[in-house]
């Protein structure tokens, strides 16, 4: 059962991902942005992973994390995806929030043992 959970979660950032990276190949850039803040909750433990610019990192928390970007760092198009403990039971909930020069632009949220939320900000500079 875990590994079967463990593939879908794989299957779906792997999408999610592919996309990210295909949209900043195209040079989508926020050029008006100043500040770009990410935060990521989790109920139990969580782990989270970011992309800026094309740098992907990840890292496992427990409760809160965040993350600010400014100046040119912030003008990079962003992604972040955040997922519960897998061992985990049914009462977690994860959430990804993107704030953008202090409003926030984008959250999302996932339930369950598979629980998993992602946001990014490439609408940001289009208005979307």
């Amino acid at each position: 059962m875990l590994s079967i959970l463990a593939i879908a979660v794989t299957f779906a950032y792997q999408t999610y991902l592919s996309k990210s990276l295909d949209e900043l190949s195209k040079g989508n850039l926020n050029q008006s942005v100043e500040t770009v803040e990410m935060t990521a909750t989790a109920t139990g433990k969580g782990t989270v992973t970011w992309n800026a610019g094309g740098g992907i990192s990840s890292e496992d928390f427990q409760g809160t994390w965040s993350k600010t970007f400014t100046g040119e760092d912030a003008k990079k198009w962003m992604s972040l995806t955040v997922s519960g403990d897998v061992m985990g039971d049914d009462s977690q909930e994860v959430t990804c929030t993107i704030k953008v020069d202090g409003k926030e632009y984008q959250t999302h949220k996932g339930t369950g043992q598979s629980a998993f939320a992602s946001c990014d900000t490439y609408s940001v500079e289009n208005g979307q």
